[in-house]
């Protein structure tokens, strides 16, 4: 698994440009409202054989990873 820890300052809008609409989206709602939410986006490369999934705070990417995909 690869994870970036400084993600380029990159939008939703950004993402969906340059991937297309997510397989998946995941949302990490918080109990408090003020809180801000997380949300994933997960993507999966059949030819390559990999997942890819982009995380956003904010508005912005705070992190991307990428998982083998084991058939």
């Amino acid at each position: 698994m690869k994870t970036l820890s400084k993600c380029p300052p990159l939008t939703p809008d950004d993402i969906l440009t340059l991937r297309g609409n997510p397989v998946s989206k995941r949302i990490e709602a918080k109990r408090n409202s003020s809180a801000t939410k997380i949300e994933e986006w997960i993507y999966y490369n059949e030819s390559a054989k990999i997942k890819e999934s982009y995380s956003f705070k904010d508005g912005r990417l705070i992190s991307y990873k990428t998982n083998g995909i084991f058939v």
